[in-house]
């Protein structure tokens, strides 16, 4: 049976109720996915400080093994500049200003001994870096490369070095830094 041609005229659209039900399946789904994206961007931004930190402790190990700054002395000119070195921090030096920079030096000293890395052990300090916003240390280190090997000198054989890193909602990811130089990424 055939509609009357009047009737077909009201069939053409969406009921107001089809289009509010498709609009709370579009809200809810939104809903949904928004808080997972932003901590997405979040843990990114995180893994992302994780592998510059990574690379720039590559770059400062062959700063070492290829003898960068080895014809340079100490700032009181009685030694050699014989390594170099990345210090971090967590706390209150206000050289480094708290803990979102570290730095890039040279030594003269291939170990900190009971000094930790003191002023007196980065005796020429190459660079400051920022880390990337709301990124923070969560850990104070220093690591040394030797120039004749590249080894972080300031460490056993057996032991590493962990520079941890924090994000917001309290995500954390760690660069590990072995004797014989190997740098790697956890978590």
């Amino acid at each position: 049976m055939k509609l009357p041609c009047s009737v077909c005229a009201y069939k053409k659209g969406f009921t107001l109720i089809e289009l509010l039900l498709v609009i709370a399946i579009i809200a809810t789904v939104s809903g949904l996915a928004i808080p997972t994206f932003s901590r997405y961007t979040k843990d990114q931004s995180l893994k992302q400080a994780q592998e510059v930190l990574k690379s720039e402790l590559r770059s400062v190990q062959n700063k070492a093994l290829v003898g960068t700054g080895s014809d340079s002395m100490d700032a009181s000119g009685s030694r050699a500049i014989v390594a170099w070195g990345v210090y971090t921090n967590h706390g209150s030096d206000v050289s480094v200003v708290a803990n979102t920079k570290y730095r890039v030096f040279m030594s003269s000293y291939t170990s900190t001994g009971s000094t930790g890395c003191t002023d007196v052990t980065r005796q020429a300090d190459i660079q400051v870096l920022d880390l990337p916003p709301n990124i923070t240390f969560t850990n104070t280190s220093c690591i040394i490369f030797r120039m004749e090997d590249g080894n972080v000198s300031n460490i056993s054989e057996s032991s590493s070095i962990d520079v941890n890193l924090a994000g917001p909602g309290g995500s954390t990811k760690t660069v590990r830094i072995t004797h014989p130089g190997l740098i790697r990424s956890y978590n």
